[in-house]
């Protein structure tokens, strides 16, 4: 029989049995057990979250350095090709500079000179 099943008190109150009594109260220290273990367990939860973000963080820190370091290594090799290249380009057009004969050299220079004050350039040397 349930404590509401019982006959009021003198205030109009159903008053529960001690039976009853008994049993609410284990029936909130379980719950309190319980809510206690899913706290526990959840605080273990987050605490393997957290290690897990910590690991996948630092993981992702080596690989964004190692991806630096190599793109960083890429444009070093590239800078130094581009610039052996500008190098190599140089040294070919100056050689074609010193191909150039003296006496061209000199006839050319004539002609600029002819040209700054005003007189036709030679036309004889081709």
């Amino acid at each position: 029989m349930s404590w509401r099943d019982r006959a009021p008190d003198a205030q109009g109150a159903h008053v529960p049995a001690l039976a009853d009594l008994d049993r609410l109260v284990e029936a909130e220290r379980r719950l309190e057990a319980l809510v206690a273990d899913t706290r526990a367990e959840a605080a273990r939860i987050v605490a393997a979250a957290q290690e897990a973000g910590h690991a996948r963080e630092q993981l992702l820190e080596r690989e964004c350095q190692e991806a630096l370091a190599a793109a960083r290594m890429a444009i070093e090799i590239e800078r130094d090709r581009e610039i052996a290249g500008i190098a190599a380009d140089a040294e070919r057009r100056a050689q074609a500079f010193d191909a150039v004969p003296p006496e061209r050299v000199a006839q050319l220079a004539k002609d600029v000179v002819r040209r700054v004050i005003g007189e036709p350039p030679d036309r004889e040397d081709p």
